[in-house]
């Protein structure tokens, strides 16, 4: 019978060579740690990045319908009526206004999509910015306090750039066009509660 060669049976050899399979099931374990870890990072990101954006449309759901609700949609009318009657300084201009630097601080903040804004909202926020009487309001509240409705003028220019991008006609409104808008918003019927 044959002997096994000495070197196999020294106790170090063996030590050696279950301490480098040893280290070899570390780093491989760790290798595998580490993928998993950066798996379940990015599916978390994405989760994360699904849940904001379903934020964001749940955000843009409640302000269209409270733009389309009274008393948002009764002061629309009321602010489109007394513009028909070439009326001045409205306090429903105002409230509309105050609507939309809300909108602004949302969309500043990220809690709503600008191109979603633009895609709901544009054709109000150009005719207002449009009217001549709207850009008086603007400017006369604007030399009391200059930060008075810059949210509302950050939205234009925010709406105006994605209208730009989008090859949009909508940002400069004709005359014709803000008759147009207001005898249609003269018009608004609450959407109810």
């Amino acid at each position: 019978m044959r002997r096994p060669p000495t070197i196999l049976a020294r106790p170090d050899w063996w030590t050696a060579i279950f301490s480098g399979i040893l280290t070899v099931t570390a780093v491989w374990a760790l290798w595998y740690a580490r993928y998993q870890i950066e798996e379940n990072r990015q599916e978390s990101e994405k989760q994360l990045e699904q849940s904001h954006k379903e934020n964001q449309i749940q955000h843009l759901l409640e302000l269209v319908s409270e733009f389309d609700r009274d008393p948002m949609a009764a002061y629309r009318r009321e602010l489109a009526q007394k513009r028909l009657r070439k009326e001045e300084d409205p306090y429903e201009m105002y409230r509309e206004l105050d609507f939309f630097e809300t909108v602004d601080v949302l969309v500043e903040r990220d809690y709503l999509n600008e191109k979603d804004v633009w895609n709901q909202f544009r054709w109000w926020v150009f005719n207002l910015n449009a009217d001549d009487s709207v850009k008086k309001g603007i400017a006369y509240e604007h030399r009391n306090d200059p930060n008075e409705y810059a949210g509302f003028l950050s939205l234009v220019d925010r709406l105006k750039r994605i209208d730009k991008e989008q090859h949009g006609k909508d940002s400069d409104p004709t005359p014709q066009d803000i008759m147009e808008f207001w005898r249609e918003e003269s018009q608004v019927v609450s959407a109810g509660k």
